[in-house]
């Protein structure tokens, strides 16, 4: 069975088309300056068609790139079709085992909601280190955020 053109066409570090490390002004040129939502996301960006990517900007490029699934308090949803290279997706199952796919478990260090379960691991894009953070609740994906800082 062949991939959808959606998984094979998301690299590792890119979410509805938004890269992490793109300068800034490139992605408010492409997207708009976006929706401004209480930090720690300065400016977000709506892709309206798409679902909701969440992206934060330090020192005028792309810092985090994420979507979640949607909630009051969580986001409107991924791009329609996002997954990751590994293709995990909003929805996937996980194991309860750690490391689940390289995803090793973890405590976010600004705290997280203790009925989470939170998977980080690193990959190799352009001969830098990205961070890909799952956040996990029941057992399925309910949050994906990809980044250059750890």
């Amino acid at each position: 069975m062949l991939a959808s053109a959606s998984t094979l066409a998301t690299p590792w570090g890119t979410i509805g088309g938004i890269a992490v490390g793109t300068p800034q002004t490139t992605v408010v040129e492409q997207r708009g300056p976006g929706v401004h939502y209480n930090a720690p996301c300065p400016i977000c960006v709506d892709l309206r068609y798409y679902g909701r990517v969440l992206v934060e900007f330090q020192h005028q490029r792309v810092l985090h790139v994420g979507c979640a699934a949607p909630g009051p308090m969580a986001g409107r949803g991924c791009p329609r079709g996002f997954a990751l290279p590994d293709g995990v997706a909003l929805g996937t199952s996980v194991e309860p085992r750690s490391p689940w796919r390289g995803y090793a478990r973890y405590i976010p260090s600004i705290g997280g909601e203790y009925d989470f379960v939170y998977g980080k691991k690193s990959v190799r894009v352009a001969g830098r280190t990205v961070w890909v953070y799952l956040v996990v609740e029941k057992g399925r994906v309910i949050g994906v955020t990809e980044s250059a800082g750890t």
